[in-house]
């Protein structure tokens, strides 16, 4: 089996308008924004008390195989 991309993430300082960009111009549809932070947040990222903003986009195919957009919007670190 070959290996698929699951996801792509983001980091933007424009949430609604970057998710917007992809939703209008290639179909994308757009989930709802959950604000991620907290240990396990810093340990992935790297950041001491890192909080972003996170919103998923999913492809108009969808599906297992499908890839998804996942949007980042950092609070802290600026």
């Amino acid at each position: 089996m070959s290996p698929v991309i699951n996801h792509v993430n983001i980091v933007t300082q424009d949430l609604e308008g970057t998710a917007r960009f992809f939703v209008e111009n290639f179909g994308f549809t757009a989930g709802s924004a959950q604000v991620l932070s907290g240990a396990w947040v810093d340990e992935l990222t790297g950041y001491t008390n890192a909080k972003a903003t996170y919103m998923p986009l999913t492809t108009p195919q969808g599906g297992p195989n499908a890839c998804s957009i996942r949007l980042l919007s950092y609070e802290h670190p600026v």
